[in-house]
């Protein structure tokens, strides 16, 4: 299904009168974004600050004679549903870029067939290490953290604060294996140890025994990588054991909704954002109000990660005099893209290479930085 904005801009009346409407010109920068917000981190901010980035560069590039179009093709969240949208996109020859869904299943196949087709993607909610680096893509950019550096950081956090001993909670997926491989390789030298490791299938049926294992290993902290929101309902558990427990997970907890719902249980959480974000940033504040204009609403990270996502494709091609999907993404890979909130610099393999790694802890609807990390 198809749905959301078309912002078309003619650059001019005579060329508007002679070009095809049906047929989009040689002077156009046409992206998709896929994705289902209203379970995605961010929710609607994300794909609201898709839509401003549209609206702005639109109308900023239009004088320059560039026409730029977005359209939103809501996924579901069901991997059928995206092989669909994957088709459907795949026959459009004007398409220059996808921004990939957060659905992990849907982006690694969708990564892999927009790659043979030559489309550039942006996965803005990250992708696995595996597949940046197996497949030696040429169009794929992540601008999250990768699974395995996500896990790297909180490894970090648990070096300089000397929290010795900690037990593991995971979803058993590629994803968030390569996460805990992460938490576990990085500084393996430094004295920091993971005591045991649990699948997310914690219950109220096991968790005695489980809590009781964790007290003889001496555990101190547990980390948490669920698949979605099963993560919520393991901190509720662990809390009700240990208030004190030092509990941290990945950005699979950016829930605002769900952290005020469960506030004196999540308080004191510690999370690995997905991504940096400089707040203090001219830019950032700048876009901040605009932002907050527009929809009427505080912002939130993800809305100015949902801009960069839309504004690096559109601002690369024009600075280069090209909507070729290959030469933007030749572009990106050499030169990196300066954001709102961060700069954005690649590995070879299309990967984030971050500048700062972050981590907030959860106090009474306020998420506060405690550590940022240079690469």
């Amino acid at each position: 299904m198809k749905c959301g904005l078309i912002v078309p801009l003619c650059c001019s009346l005579i060329l508007s009168a002679c070009v095809n409407t049906d047929r989009v010109s040689d002077m156009t920068v046409k992206i998709a974004t896929m994705g289902s917000f209203w379970r995605a981190a961010g929710g609607a901010a994300f794909l609201n600050g898709v839509k401003l980035a549209a609206k702005e560069a639109a109308y900023e590039y239009e004088p320059l004679g560039y026409t730029i179009l977005h359209e939103f093709h809501d996924d579901a969240d069901d991997y059928s549903q995206g092989m669909l949208i994957v088709d459907e996109l795949l026959r459009d020859k004007s398409l220059t870029a996808v921004i990939g869904s957060q659905n992990l299943s849907i982006l690694e196949m969708a990564s892999h067939r927009f790659e043979n087709e030559g489309k550039l993607m942006i996965a803005p909610h990250g992708i696995s290490n595996q597949v940046m680096e197996d497949k030696g893509y040429r169009y794929t950019f992540s601008i999250a953290y990768s699974s395995y550096d996500v896990g790297a950081a909180a490894k970090e956090y648990a070096v300089n604060n000397g929290i010795k001993q900690w037990a593991v909670c995971y979803h058993d997926d590629v994803y968030t294996r390569r996460e805990i491989r992460g938490f576990t390789e990085y500084k393996d030298n430094m004295g920091v140890e993971i005591m045991d490791y649990q699948k997310t299938s914690i219950s109220d049926l096991n968790l005695d025994y489980i809590y009781r294992r964790w007290e003889a290993l001496g555990v101190q902290g547990v980390y948490i990588a669920p698949g979605y929101l099963e993560g919520f309902d393991i901190v509720r558990l662990i809390r009700g054991k240990n208030k004190d427990m030092i509990i941290a997970g990945d950005f699979a907890f950016d829930n605002r909704r769900a952290f005020l719902d469960m506030n004196e249980d999540m308080r004191g959480f510690l999370m690995v954002n997905a991504f940096y974000t400089d707040r203090q940033k001219p830019e950032y504040l700048s876009f901040k109000d605009r932002y907050e204009k527009e929809y009427g609403e505080q912002i939130d990270t993800w809305a100015a990660h949902g801009y960069d996502s839309f504004r690096m494709i559109a601002d690369t091609a024009v600075r280069n005099q090209t909507v070729r999907p290959e030469k933007i993404a030749e572009a990106l890979r050499k030169d990196g893209y300066q954001g709102l909130a961060a700069n954005y610099s690649f590995r070879d393999n299309g990967e984030l290479a971050p500048e700062f790694y972050s981590i907030v802890r959860y106090s009474d609807g306020e998420f506060e930085d405690v550590e940022v990390y240079l690469q």
